[in-house]
């Protein structure tokens, strides 16, 4: 190169050339000085270049069955292509593909990225796709045509939401984050027709939906079958006591009753020549059993919490102002009263010309009269509270002891007040049934016992999964029927204690008592009246009554036989 004159003063010029090959830089570098002379150099240089690297994240790693999650692409080094393996057998080429599992299990997940000139990478994460969980304590329930209430439970390990297709039927709350048995409520109109109605609501929660199916009875109130009465503390009458007069083959309502001042409700109804008696508060009503109207009422001092029994159009209850009553069952009228040394709970039974009942001790009264003709009171001072059953003049009645396991069954002689014998078996607040010379008794020892009436021996026994309050055992087609503080129902072989079946209870059953009736046996739980088949322990039908309530059923069937639970002392009817 020519190199520029010299002029007297410096010069210097710099050249720069550069020339690229592949990825390598060529750099030649031309300086001129004063002197003349030019100097060059040359040298290579390799640019330090973002190396290729695989990378991803997940939006979830633990994803629920069929919960739609996003990987990300977080990839060094511009890669041009993109090739997933979820681990199930399905791939993607999406840079940021969606994706969900429709299977349980875990999972390797693989992203491989690449360019032109550069070797492939890959990188890998686990997964495991776990369960949604959407429970509900109940999917279905039948309620009766009156405007009433229920619940359920629901458990979700995600948020739900909730949809009612009726609007008679609504749900409350209609949405909720992830939580363990949810009280989902259920408020339900009055169906004022004749037809039967169904209403569902739609639970969704983390891909998955239940449904909860609520089925109303029409309102019918002619009917060609029997009738079931039932006592309730509240219905949808506020603090006002209630009694049902319900179809005994559908479980619709016939008529409803309320009082007119608010109250409770313990006793149990009982029907008798075309009327209907039970006890609310310190008043006894006699309604018509066709159409629930009043036909008397009569006030005492004492709530009532015992049953009343009718024997020969006499009326016979006592309350916790420690009398007792006789009174005309037609008209009302008081035929004479009783003053015991004790609030009275127990239901009375008839035998023999006397009136029994229990009160801390046993009495026995002229039917006729009320005068006291015996009264039993045992040696270890155990109260004789619970309502005695009497069979071939014999008197058969628990009692609770002292310290409540003490308690004791008694046989006392049904003329004379004398016992026979005793047998420790726990307190006892129900009442004993005798079947064929067999005592069918439960304890608050969680134990049912079988007992020989004549020798008091034990036949058997069989332990429930609760206590056995106030509810009596029923017997019919050697079945016995009972339940417990615990949530269940049993139905056991009379003859060795064998379990024969055993339903589940939305609620413990306490003071109510079963009723056995044309083959269907009945029972009271909590707000809950429910009908099965007294062989097989199938359901028939449930209707919310709207209010929890001891009361138990007492049956009117088409031909005119009543029908009561054990709590007054009949075997079944």
């Amino acid at each position: 190169m020519k190199q520029p004159p010299l002029r007297g003063y410096s010069i210097s010029i710099f050249r720069l050339f550069i020339m690229v090959k592949k990825s390598q830089f060529k750099i030649f570098i031309f300086l001129y000085f004063l002197v003349g002379c030019t100097s060059s150099n040359k040298s290579v240089v390799s640019p330090q270049l973002e190396a290729l690297t695989a990378s991803f994240t997940v939006s979830q790693a633990n994803p629920k069955l069929n919960e739609t999650i996003t990987f990300k692409d977080e990839s060094k080094g511009n890669p041009t292509s993109w090739t997933w393996d979820f681990g199930d057998g399905t791939t993607s080429t999406q840079q940021n593909p969606t994706k969900s599992y429709a299977k349980l299990g875990a999972y390797t997940v693989k992203l491989t990225v690449s360019k032109t000139g550069v070797a492939s990478q890959s990188a890998t994460k686990n997964i495991t796709v776990t369960a949604s969980v959407l429970t509900l304590s109940l999917n279905t329930q039948n309620v009766v045509a009156t405007a009433n209430t229920a619940s359920i439970t629901l458990t979700a390990n995600n948020s739900w939401t909730a949809s009612s297709n009726s609007t008679w039927l609504k749900v409350s709350p209609i949405s909720g984050n992830a939580g363990t048995n949810t009280v989902i409520n259920f408020t339900v109109d009055a169906n004022t027709t004749t037809n039967s109605r169904t209403g569902i609501v739609t639970f969704a929660s983390g891909g998955l939906t239940q449904t909860y199916t609520l089925t109303q009875a029409g309102a019918s109130i002619v009917s060609q079958g029997g009738t079931l009465y039932i006592a309730t503390d509240q219905g949808d009458y506020a603090s006002n006591a209630a009694l049902f007069a319900i179809d005994i083959n559908t479980g619709s309502i016939k008529w409803r009753f309320k009082t007119d001042t608010p109250s409770e409700t313990f006793a149990s109804p009982t029907a008798s020549n075309g009327i209907v008696y039970f006890g609310n508060n310190d008043r006894i009503f006699a309604l018509d059993a066709q159409n629930g109207n009043i036909k008397w009422k009569f006030s005492t001092g004492g709530e009532i919490i015992s049953s009343p029994l009718v024997i020969d159009n006499v009326i016979y209850f006592g309350n916790t102002d420690r009398k007792f009553y006789a009174l005309d069952a037609n008209t009302g009228t008081k035929k004479w009263e009783f003053v015991t040394g004790r609030p009275i709970t127990s239901s009375p039974t008839v035998s023999n010309g006397m009136v029994y009942f229990g009160c801390g001790s046993l009495y026995a009264l002229d039917v006729n009269t009320g005068l006291k003709k015996w009264e039993f009171l045992s040696d270890d001072l155990s109260f004789l509270d619970s309502s005695p059953t009497v069979v071939n003049g014999t008197l058969y009645i628990g009692a609770s002891g002292i310290r409540g396991e003490d308690g004791k069954i008694f046989a006392i002689d049904g003329l004379k007040g004398i016992k026979k014998w005793d047998l420790a078996i726990g307190s006892i607040s129900s009442s004993p049934t005798v079947v064929n010379n067999i005592i069918y008794v439960g304890s608050q020892n969680n134990k049912v016992y079988a007992i020989d009436a004549v020798t008091g021996l034990k036949r058997w026994e069989f332990l429930t999964n609760g206590s056995i309050g106030s509810s009596s055992p029923s017997v019919k087609n050697n079945l016995v029927y009972i339940g417990s503080l615990r949530d269940k129902f049993y139905a056991l072989d009379a003859s060795n204690g064998s379990k024969k079946w055993e339903v589940p209870s939305p609620t413990f059953i306490n003071q109510s008592s079963p009723t056995i009736a044309e083959g269907v046996v009945y029972i009271h739980h909590g707000v809950w009246i429910s009908a099965f088949d007294a062989l097989t322990g199938v359901k028939k039908w449930t209707g919310n009554l709207g209010s929890s309530n001891d009361s138990s059923p007492c049956v009117v069937t088409s031909d005119g036989k009543v029908y009561h639970s054990g709590i007054s002392g009949y075997p079944d009817n």
